[in-house]
């Protein structure tokens, strides 16, 4: 079995220390990528809400952008990795 990556070297896992999430994902021997998490859904949907503003009445917005987002990264990222 392979060696975990570091988490510095891993981009796509929220840096605790930094809250930083970047588009990129660490796959497995196969090449499938991890399921995005809650947790960088939250981390992109705050993105999202900080780009507007923070105006409310849009969190649901927000949301759903963040995980649109990160789905079309990860399926830009899988048709690269093939």
């Amino acid at each position: 079995m392979a060696r975990p990556t570091p988490l510095a070297a891993r981009p796509n896992v929220v840096d605790e220390a930094s809250n930083e999430l970047s588009p990129f994902s660490e796959t497995d021997e196969t090449g499938a990528q991890p399921p995005v998490t809650r947790e960088q859904i939250e981390l992109a949907a705050y993105y999202c809400a900080e780009r507007r503003g923070f105006t409310p009445g849009r969190e649901l917005d927000d949301w759903l952008d963040a995980e649109r987002e990160l789905g079309e990264t990860a399926q830009t990222l899988a048709r690269g990795v093939r």
